[in-house]
């Protein structure tokens, strides 16, 4: 395909390192490749990303991994990184809310640890506190356990709490057996490093666990939580899966279709034009990337 003059080879890399090192390389050797666009995710870019630099060839992988960047001098990234991320968030939290403290609920992946330092490193560097953390594994679809443990649901540390929570109930005629603790609630937000699927089902076991989440209150006295994310949230599906539980919440992206500004109302037309429904982030700084390779080959 030819794109002002400019020749684009597509290759399908099946989600694989190894298959993305290889598409690089043919690409590179065989094709005469100049630079190379993609991949899209974390693993593909850290697998291919040593081939290019070895091929010394510019690549510019469309994932937020900050990673990717050390492998060498010829890897770009036009991807939001999840410090920048966590950084316009933290300007809104610590900045316009006066936010201090935040907990922490992360998946135990690469990507979810990794965030969870680097929001915790950019908080503590900004004065804040991290108050508390939990996590879970990234498969999980239950996330009852996590609030829990974020809340410091520990019956029998709070034992003697939970023997005067069972007396308030009988004395107002309710069933002793069906007293619950409140969490423990030391901190403004919550920073939750994951996909828009699993922080629905969280947000909701938040709630059932009593915490104060989305439109959510469990008594009239609750002081709401900030429920905090990456741009992985940018979906339609978000609100229609949190519904209630995720109403308020927070998080950014590099870019939104319905942005009033002309250059990109003018981006969106055309690419409506071709019958795909709505550009994305990713479809966004593709677009931008190929008109920054564009301008740099034809220099």
């Amino acid at each position: 395909e030819s794109v002002g003059g400019i020749e684009l080879v597509i290759s399908d890399t099946a989600g694989s390192a190894e298959a993305c090192s290889k598409a690089v390389e043919k690409a590179v050797i065989e094709l005469g490749a100049a630079v190379v666009l993609g991949p899209l995710t974390r693993e593909e870019s850290l697998g291919c990303a040593p081939t290019a630099q070895s091929l010394h060839t510019p690549m510019l992988p469309f994932t937020s991994a900050e990673e990717v960047l050390v492998v060498g001098d010829q890897i770009f990234r036009p991807y939001p990184a999840v410090t920048d991320q966590v950084s316009a968030l933290l300007d809104d939290m610590m900045g316009a809310r006066g936010w201090g403290r935040f907990a922490i609920v992360n998946p135990r992946n690469a990507f979810g640890e990794g965030s969870a330092r680097t929001f915790r490193a950019l908080v503590e560097a900004r004065g804040g506190v991290v108050a508390a953390t939990a996590d879970y594994d990234p498969a999980a679809t239950d996330f009852r356990s996590v609030g829990k443990v974020l809340g410091e649901k520990d019956y029998k540390a709070r034992s003697a709490e939970y023997a005067s929570v069972q007396r308030e109930a009988k004395r107002k005629g309710g069933d002793p057996g069906k007293a619950t603790l409140a969490p423990h609630i030391d901190f403004d937000a919550i920073f939750v490093p994951d996909g828009y699927q699993r922080a629905a089902l969280l947000a909701s076991a938040l709630a059932f666990e009593e915490f104060p989440i989305g439109g959510f209150r469990p008594n009239r006295d609750s002081v709401p939580l900030g429920l905090v994310g990456l741009n992985a949230w940018n979906n339609p599906e978000w609100p229609r899966r949190g519904g209630d539980y995720v109403q308020g919440c927070l998080f950014v992206d590099a870019f939104r279709a319905d942005d009033p500004r002309a250059d990109v109302h003018e981006f969106v037309e055309r690419w409506r034009e071709r019958g795909a429904g709505d550009p994305g982030v990713v479809q966004a700084v593709g677009h931008d990337a190929l008109r920054v390779v564009a301008a740099a080959l034809r220099a």
